[in-house]
């Protein structure tokens, strides 16, 4: 664009005057008649002006000069307001363009931030992966010494001939325990990845659900107040399970001396084992109180205070991530159902 003060219609009325003086119109010299203007843009609109003035001269033979004047001053006020037009034009579409940058910028920037949310949660969630399989491992160890203990009192026991039917059949339920296990932990995973692939699909739409995401913050904030009330839930039930794990350590203690009664007095064994057995009977009920009383008896045997204490510091990490989890609820909202599926998680997993 030529700079302003200096048009198109300036430099043809210009150059219209010099070869009316019959003066050779060029930069230098228009230039010094107006007076302003660079060089390049007066050179230009010369340029544009000979172009144009060369297809008029074959026109002029004939024609008053008056009446030709007065056309090409007529022609010239169209040309220059056709420029004005299309410089408005040009203008208004930049800012438009610069307007639609500013929000695909906006966009990105939310939809960078979404994904570094959804790789904090995916990492939360690794490690809430990693805790179980932690636990897994250390019920793994306990069931193994269990199965020794088992098989000690086996040895001890050999001369009665009806113990070693039940002890079978105790080990057989402890399997079956086991192989339920494992089931529900390739359950878990298989819904980890349906989880994920959800997740990702559900970020591949989230350009086109940047319109709704006013009303899905209200939504939130309707959620987040029920999770508010789910974590007074969980730390209710949290101090339960501090409770319980004070009653655990006593019967630990009480379990120990128990045992140390059943090395002094076999008599005292063979009733213990008689009360076992009447207590066996309500193991076919569920696999679930099957579990829970194999979890009794584990944590009555092999706990000891120092791991009572890892799993109080467990129990406290657990709950720091779930209240990290809950802060950033206000900012990803798409993530609500995730969030709960965890939250129920964590529940059982305590």
């Amino acid at each position: 664009m030529a700079r302003p003060g200096v048009s198109y219609v300036e430099v043809a009325k210009t150059a219209t005057q010099l070869i009316e003086q019959d003066i050779n119109p060029t930069v230098e010299s228009i230039r010094n008649v107006i007076g302003s203007g660079s060089n390049s843009t007066i050179n230009r609109h010369l340029r544009d002006w000979r172009s144009k003035q060369g297809q008029l001269l074959e026109a002029q033979k004939g024609i008053p000069s008056s009446l030709l004047i007065a056309v090409k001053g007529l022609y010239d006020a169209m040309t220059e307001g056709a420029e004005q037009k299309i410089s408005k034009a040009v203008e208004a579409a930049e800012q438009k363009i610069n307007e639609i940058d500013q929000q695909k910028q906006s966009i990105e920037a939310k939809n960078m931030q979404l994904q570094n949310e959804n790789q904090s949660i995916q990492e939360a969630l690794e490690t809430a992966l990693k805790e179980i399989i932690q636990l897994k491992d250390k019920l793994d160890a306990t069931e193994k010494a269990l199965s020794q203990q088992v098989t000690d009192n086996h040895h001890l026991n050999q001369r009665i001939d009806d113990k070693k039917d039940e002890f079978k059949r105790l080990e057989n339920q402890i399997d079956q325990a086991q192989n339920n296990l494992e089931h529900y932990r390739e359950a878990i995973r298989q819904q980890r990845e349906e989880e994920k692939l959800a997740h990702e699909e559900a970020l591949t739409k989230l350009q086109q659900q940047f319109k709704i995401m006013q009303n899905d913050i209200a939504e939130s904030r309707a959620e987040n107040k029920w999770l508010q009330q789910a974590k007074a839930e969980l730390e209710e039930k949290l101090g339960a399970a501090h409770n319980h794990i004070n009653e655990v350590k006593e019967n630990q203690q009480e379990a120990l001396l128990e045992i140390k009664k059943q090395k002094l007095d076999y008599g005292q064994l063979q009733t213990e084992y008689d009360k076992i057995m009447v207590s066996n009977k309500d193991l076919n009920v569920s696999v679930l109180e099957l579990k829970e009383r194999n979890d009794e008896l584990s944590l009555q045997l092999m706990q000891s205070d120092n791991e009572t204490h890892h799993v109080k510091k467990q129990l406290q990490e657990t709950k720091e991530l779930f209240n990290n989890l809950l802060n950033k609820n206000d900012q990803l909202v798409l993530e609500n159902s995730q969030l709960k599926a965890k939250f129920a998680e964590k529940k059982y997993s305590i």
